[in-house]
């Protein structure tokens, strides 16, 4: 069996594991302390579609598969759960 996951979820995987690193990780502890979440993070988050990871493509989701999700859901989970 082959658990390669296709380049498109492995580039996306990568644009993930950067923004958590760069944009989420400086900031992730005052998310937690503060239970709030800056806008600009909220933001950028649509605009990798990650607020609809299995919505169909054609209703403006990424239309991911359940395997496509969680390798999504991977990089996610290696930052402070305030910020999911």
């Amino acid at each position: 069996m082959d658990f390669t996951l296709p380049a498109e979820i492995e580039f996306l995987k990568e644009n993930v594991r950067k923004f958590v690193k760069e944009v989420v990780e400086p900031v992730a502890m005052d998310i937690e302390e503060n239970d709030h979440i800056p806008e600009d993070i909220i933001e950028k988050s649509k605009a990798m579609g990650l607020f609809g990871l299995s919505i169909p493509e054609e209703y403006g989701g990424l239309g991911l598969s359940m395997v496509g999700k969680c390798a999504i859901y991977e990089e996610l989970g290696k930052t402070h759960n305030g910020y999911l």
